[in-house]
């Protein structure tokens, strides 16, 4: 999943479930030029579904940027993602 911030900056979570069944996740903050900000890495969250550890990772990338609103990603010929 991606979200874009009002400033430019990105939000990417990204969980899958390893060969053993395990979730595992990625959050990354990335500014607009792509540069990193913050990046984690979860090798295993117990007792998560995909769908429930996408929710978590969300969340948890929102916690690590609070100050910053959510808006509309838009991409280089000014359309709005889901135009």
């Amino acid at each position: 999943m991606r979200r874009c911030l009002a400033i430019g900056t990105e939000l990417v979570v990204q969980v899958r479930a390893a060969r053993n069944g395990v979730i595992q996740a990625v959050i990354g903050i990335y500014e607009g030029a792509g540069e990193m900000m913050v990046e984690e890495y979860y090798a295993s969250l117990p007792g998560e579904t995909m769908s429930s550890a996408l929710v978590w990772g969300v969340k948890r990338a929102r916690a690590l940027a609070p100050s910053l609103a959510t808006s509309f990603c838009t991409d280089y010929a000014g359309r709005q993602e889901g135009d």
